[in-house]
């Protein structure tokens, strides 16, 4: 549950301007728990940025996440996933360094868009730096591009504890959407 959070860190890289690329977003997690059906949705309202560069429609960088602007909505599991899980005094940021990410055309134009585009980096979270991989849509409008990053990240790959609370364990296995915009300059 709190891994996903990083993602949620992690994961949005879209650029759409040659050059240096402002990102602004948001982030969200989706953790299952087991064995019921019960699903715990986190998100945070902001707290992703970072800088990201274009170069012949590749597009590089890192992104930061202020892990502690998740909520997931119940007072009692927030204070829990920050403090027993995501210890996010002690690793209050996740960051998605993006490797490469390589568009097909030119996305500076309006009308820009591409779906599933597959990205790799590699994301930093409870102080372990793994290797991720996952998916981005993107489209541009009126010279902005915003993007879905989706990616499924394992607690255990970081170390945090899978939690679990009368009989209901989440899985380790958590799936992370990050939502960005992207504007020229920085």
């Amino acid at each position: 549950m709190k891994g996903a959070l990083l993602f949620c860190i992690f994961v949005g890289a879209s650029s759409v301007f040659a050059g240096s690329l402002s990102i602004s977003g948001s982030s969200e997690f989706v953790a299952v728990g087991k064995p019921s059906a019960l699903k715990i949705h986190g998100q945070s309202a902001d707290g992703l940025s970072g800088i990201l560069t274009l170069n012949n429609n590749i597009i590089q960088g890192e992104l930061e996440f202020s892990v502690d602007s998740l909520v997931t909505g119940v007072e009692l599991r927030d204070h829990h996933m920050k403090e027993k899980y995501l210890e996010t005094k002690t690793f209050p940021k996740a960051k998605l360094s993006i490797d490469k990410l390589q568009l097909a055309s030119d996305p500076q134009v309006d009308g820009f868009k591409t779906n599933g585009l597959s990205f790799t980096g590699q994301l930093t979270l409870h102080g372990i730096t793994r290797p991720v991989t996952g998916t981005i849509d993107l489209n541009t409008s009126s010279g902005v591009t915003k993007g879905e990053g989706k990616f499924d990240l394992k607690l255990s790959d970081y170390k945090i504890d899978v939690p679990s609370y009368l009989g209901i364990t989440v899985a380790d296995t958590v799936s992370v959407k990050v939502h960005l915009e992207a504007k020229k300059g920085a």
